[in-house]
């Protein structure tokens, strides 16, 4: 198995994902702000595995995805945002995180293989990344099933730091 293949086709098919559900919901911006955002978290992490696979010089650029959700829902919440997109998409969601977490567990597995140990530093950072998104993916999930609970409890700790 080509590492870089499997790893940039599984990342193309995560950026093609989140742009799509950022798409069905325009009428919610901080979602499809929050969405955009981790699809370019997505377009890094393929420009760091193309260098990483022409031995080019890398380094990742820092993302700040997960600050920046954690942001846009603290708004919502004070702002007692009604959430609603067009389309019926739990589903939609949970595929995405779905997504996310394979693509965590064979980052996980194929770092065992890296003999560089800058590149295994870099795919050990991707996988803590992919293990951010997944949270952001499941409170935007528990958002889209109870919109109004979510969004109006007072003790909201859902993002915690990390």
């Amino acid at each position: 198995m080509d590492f870089f293949k499997v790893a940039l086709e599984m990342e193309e098919k995560t950026i093609e994902s989140y742009r799509s559900l950022a798409e069905k919901c325009q009428s919610h911006e901080g979602v499809k702000n929050i969405l955009l955002m981790l699809a370019e978290d997505h377009e890094k992490h393929t420009k760091t595995l193309k260098e990483m696979q022409n031995n080019a010089a890398v380094e990742m650029e820092e993302t700040e995805a997960f600050r920046e959700a954690r942001e846009l829902f603290s708004n919502m919440q004070k702002n007692n945002a009604p959430f609603s997109c067009e389309i019926d998409q739990v589903k939609l969601y949970e595929d995405a995180r779905d997504l996310v977490l394979k693509k965590l567990q064979f980052y996980l597995d194929m770092v065992m293989n890296i003999e560089n140990e800058k590149n295994k530093s870099l795919v050990n950072q991707m996988a803590e990344e992919e293990k951010k998104q997944a949270v952001i993916l499941d409170h935007i999930i528990e958002m889209v099933r109870r919109p109004q609970t979510w969004l109006e409890d007072a003790e909201f700790h859902h993002l915690d730091e990390y």
